[in-house]
């Protein structure tokens, strides 16, 4: 659902998707649903120009996480991704989400792992852009290569094990 943020609280979330944030669709969307074993969290990107900072998008991460795994659901996140138009200050708080995430390799106890999407995505040469062979051409979604190359760095073995662990 393009536009959503992970935390409810960012000032700047458009009237259209208000309401829409991952805590408030997380019964729906996975909670509800019967054998979800992992979930893949991919949220950050729309936060940052939403004006929300790192520490609300950490304790919305943190909120999410734990309620994931009170239900027995193993959680794996990326950082946030590359964008153009991020200011200065926008870098410095997905440069703390970023570290929030890596901090030992499982966002400090309160997720499963991480998978570098922020990495496969990342332009060479402009950082703070998709690679242009993976970008759809607005700089902030991924054509079907760069969803391929996403998906391709996905480990079998870690998701065949969410779903052996399953409470």
């Amino acid at each position: 659902m393009g536009g959503t943020t992970s935390a409810a609280t960012c000032p700047d979330t458009g009237a259209s998707v208000r309401g829409l944030d991952a805590a408030a669709r997380l019964e729906r969307d996975v909670l509800s649903l019967h054998g979800v074993t992992g979930v893949l969290y991919y949220y950050g990107t729309n936060d940052l120009p939403a004006g929300c900072d790192a520490a609300q998008i950490e304790a919305s991460y943190r909120e999410v996480f734990q309620r994931l795994r009170a239900a027995g659901i193993k959680v794996y996140v990326t950082p946030i991704t590359p964008r153009p138009g991020y200011t200065d200050q926008h870098n410095r708080h997905r440069h703390a989400v970023g570290t929030f995430v890596s901090k030992w390799n499982s966002c400090g106890g309160t997720c499963d792992g991480i998978l570098p999407f922020d990495q496969v995505l990342e332009d060479p040469v402009r950082p703070n852009s998709i690679n242009p062979p993976y970008d759809t051409g607005d700089g902030v979604h991924a054509n079907i290569a760069g969803q391929q190359a996403l998906a391709d760095i996905v480990s079998l073995p870690m998701l065949a094990a969410s779903a052996r662990t399953r409470r």
